[in-house]
C-alpha cells in the first residue's frame, strides 16, 4: 500500500495535539515512517520526511508549529513545499 499525502497529514497532524512540539518523537516517527514505506512513497512525502527526521539535531533544524501546519496543510492540497 502506497503511503500517500493523505496519510502523512493525519499522522503529522497528531503532534500538534498537545502545546509543545516533541521534536524527538516528530523525527522518530518521521525515520521509521521513511523505512517502512521506502520502496512506495508518495516523492514529495519522501522529501517532507527528511526534513522531518532533522528536527531533532538542534534549534536550526526545528519548524514550528506553522511550518508544521503548512506541511499538513500541503498534504491536502496540490501544492509544493520545501
Amino acid at each position: 500500500m502506497k503511503y500517500t499525502k493523505r496519510d502523512f497529514g493525519c499522522e503529522l497532524s497528531t503532534f500538534l495535539l498537545s502545546e509543545d512540539i516533541e521534536y524527538p518523537k516528530i523525527a522518530e516517527w518521521a525515520y521509521l515512517t521513511k523505512l517502512k514505506y521506502v520502496n512506495d512513497i508518495d516523492p514529495e512525502v519522501d522529501r517532507w520526511l527528511e526534513v522531518l527526521g532533522t528536527v531533532d539535531m538542534g534549534e536550526e533544524f526545528e519548524l514550528d508549529v506553522e511550518e508544521l501546519k503548512s506541511l499538513i496543510s500541503a498534504s491536502e492540497s496540490p501544492q509544493m513545499l520545501l
